[in-house]
């Protein structure tokens, strides 16, 4: 197993499992909502880590034409650069 692999691996153990184990504090996993008492938006913070990323993969359990559309400008804006 490669050390990203390894590294991943650790943050899932670590983020679904038990909080005891090590790992990388970017690599957790993470749930999104939206909070509005804070001003957090799910579509914010994916837009946010597209714009900081080399790959990526979306699992979703639904989403919206809107939020479908914001993500293809958001593709077609980071492909241009």
């Amino acid at each position: 197993m490669n050390l990203l692999n390894q590294d991943l691996q650790q943050s899932l153990l670590k983020g679904y499992i038990s909080d005891k184990n090590e790992s990388k504090p970017e690599l957790l996993p993470e749930f999104l909502f939206n909070d509005t008492t804070q001003n957090h938006k799910v579509l914010t913070t994916i837009i946010r880590e597209l714009q900081d990323c080399e790959e990526f993969w979306f699992s979703v359990a639904f989403i919206t034409t809107s939020g479908v559309a914001t993500l293809m400008n958001t593709l077609l804006e980071l492909k241009k650069g």
